[in-house]
């Protein structure tokens, strides 16, 4: 197996130090870049970089990476990274890869931009550089998830609907939310701002980042609604799918997996209904999804024809459904196309 040399970049909380919550690591074996290229042997670990003064050092002597450094200054000259882990602000985000002349891919934490010309600008300069582009989102290599999706039709028959919980931003966590909607119940067509029953708020670790219910209209007509909850009493993101046969949802931030099959009904004769009180529910692979990300750059930089499990151009669409639902909030809750 090639070792492709890369570099992380940015060692905050989604680099590395998710690694030390002693709770996560109960669910979740891979919640850093930092445990999965320690453990890959697809990638090799050459360097850790991070603004904050000792950071990347830290980081280093941890995980045994022969060099470190505050900033991008020679960083090519002393390493020549194929692949760079983008775990920083958007807005540095080109200038890191202008950088590194010898990139061959890279891997991004969402949002892909702050907003949807943001994202293109940073896609249309990878692609003339020909950089493959892995947007760091899960739950689109998880076998689990996969597994769902490509059931969806047997499980549950035709959507009739869904329902998002999301928290802590609608560009981040919403971000997530909405690309499973998007995966499992068609694209968005529109958008709409709900302004009756819960108004906007700012919450979360992105700047200007709004929590907001909303709509979203898919293809062939169906609707996906979305509700924010404060994390400051708890955590929840979560996807609820109702079929003509059944329901399904993805629970406890997507950990576990419950299936809601219909049955007679208890009430009324010739009637029927879902077992909501009596859920079959599995436990997922989420906790394998951060290393499955990485497994499945590897294949696509060994044959470059195969397709990339969460690329650029799939986030993008993530980041312009936002911008329409942040244009719906400014229209004061008018449909937005998107």
């Amino acid at each position: 197996m090639k070792a492709w040399r890369t570099v992380l970049i940015g060692c905050g909380k989604i680099g590395a130090a998710y690694a030390d919550d002693p709770v996560m690591a109960q669910h979740y074996r891979f919640v850093s870049h930092a445990q999965v290229l320690a453990a890959h042997p697809g990638f090799e670990w050459v360097a850790a970089v991070d603004h904050v003064a000792g950071t990347a050092q830290q980081v280093a002597e941890r995980w045994s990476v022969s060099h470190f450094q505050q900033g991008m200054d020679g960083l090519h000259d002393r390493c020549n990274p194929e692949v760079a882990i983008l775990a920083m602000p958007p807005g540095e985000r080109i200038a890191a890869v202008e950088s590194l002349p010898g990139l061959r891919a890279v891997v991004v934490e969402k949002p892909l931009g702050a907003n949807a010309a943001e994202a293109q600008a940073f896609l249309a300069y990878c692609a003339q550089r020909q950089i493959a582009v892995q947007v760091n989102l899960p739950r689109r290599a998880d076998a689990s998830h996969r597994a769902l999706a490509s059931g969806l039709n047997d499980t549950v028959g035709r959507r009739q609907g869904a329902f998002l919980v999301y928290g802590n931003g609608v560009t981040n966590n919403g971000t997530h939310m909405i690309d499973l909607a998007r995966w499992f119940m068609g694209e968005v067509t529109s958008v709409q701002a709900l302004l009756g029953g819960s108004s906007a708020y700012r919450e979360g670790p992105l700047n200007d980042d709004m929590n907001l219910a909303f709509a979203m209209m898919h293809h062939d007509g169906v609707q996906t609604l979305a509700m924010p909850v404060s994390f400051a009493h708890y955590r929840e993101n979560m996807v609820d799918i109702w079929g003509e046969r059944g329901r399904v949802a993805l629970l406890q931030e997507g950990l576990r997996l419950a299936q809601f099959p219909r049955s007679d009904n208890r009430a009324m004769a010739g009637e029927r209904e879902l077992t909501n009180d009596a859920p079959s529910v599995e436990t997922t692979t989420i906790g394998e999804s951060f290393y499955a990300i990485y497994d499945d750059l590897w294949q696509h930089l060994e044959d470059r024809a195969a397709p990339l499990a969460s690329p650029g151009e799939n986030a993008l669409r993530c980041a312009v459904v936002v911008d329409a639902i942040r244009e719906s909030l400014s229209r004061k809750g008018e449909m937005v196309p998107v």
